[in-house]
């Protein structure tokens, strides 16, 4: 479906041959408890992988090669539910490159807890964290 739009707008003006698609992959959905759910009776319901995803999903299917045999150096990722993104944006890229960091995240500071946006994960020890720009609280 997604391809067949893409098709029949002519690709948005980039040639056909740029434009990749790949699959996002899946897993099991757990109860609160951690009980995996059924869809069926012998088959396990699962659900999308979430954002992260992507990066997993570009190697295994031969994206990520295919980037770096064309020289790509810079990756752009948007997340689908984020309607008021600024594709590309120039400040904030520019901002990555000047740092000379490996990647860059935009987030916003979640004010409830049942506030319908994605989550940010760290694997990252919090007594690791510090208190980088003295707003009082750890980064």
């Amino acid at each position: 479906v997604i391809e067949d739009f893409f098709r029949e707008n002519e690709f948005f003006g980039v040639r056909e041959q740029d434009v990749l698609f790949f699959v996002q992959g899946y897993y099991p959905i757990v109860d609160k408890k951690g009980k995996y759910l059924m869809s069926e009776k012998h088959k396990i319901l699962q659900g999308p992988n979430g954002n992260g995803g992507i990066f997993q999903a570009m190697v295994e299917d031969g994206i990520v090669s295919d980037m770096k045999s064309r020289g790509v150096s810079t990756l752009y990722v948007c997340s689908i539910d984020n309607v008021l993104a600024k594709i590309g944006d120039p400040v904030f890229l520019g901002f990555v490159e000047t740092c000379k960091v490996d990647a860059g995240l935009k987030t916003v500071e979640k004010v409830l807890p049942d506030e319908k946006f994605g989550v940010f994960c760290s694997q990252v020890y919090r007594d690791l964290f510090e208190d980088v720009d003295g707003d009082g609280k750890l980064d």
